[in-house]
């Protein structure tokens, strides 16, 4: 004769729904982050990234042959200047330009743009996560 197998209701802590519930939200936070692909520190956020020229993104080629793609963004808190700014080879007409570098890691991120008007970050796509 076979015994019966009787099966207890599985008991819902309702602790790990929160926490599940926290760490789903934290995972949304996450992507909204832009953060250096060198070292994972923040730079700035999704909702700071502007159009410039009509444009998301740009492709610019530098005078040594090298392109870049690059991002503008309103704010990058995670970067430092660490240049003059300088006229020279703007590629964005009637704005001069900084080398800006990761506040961490210090690797190159991309440039700060200032005019008289205005002043943005263009930022290296591919030196960023979340983009």
């Amino acid at each position: 004769m076979m015994e019966q197998i009787f099966f207890k209701k599985p008991v819902v802590d309702e602790r790990i729904l929160s926490l599940e519930s926290a760490e789903a939200e934290e995972d949304t936070t996450r992507e909204e982050k832009i953060l250096c692909r060198n070292c994972h520190s923040f730079i700035t956020e999704k909702e700071n990234e502007i159009k410039i020229n009509n444009t998301d993104f740009h492709l610019f080629q530098n005078p040594m042959g090298v392109y870049f793609r690059v991002v503008c963004f309103s704010y990058a808190e995670g970067c430092s200047i660490i240049s003059d700014y300088t006229d020279e080879h703007t590629w964005f007409s009637g704005f001069s330009w900084a080398i800006v570098l990761c506040r961490v890691c210090h690797s190159h991120l991309g440039w700060h743009y200032v005019s008289p008007e205005s002043s943005f970050f263009g930022l290296i796509a591919d030196r960023l996560t979340g983009i």
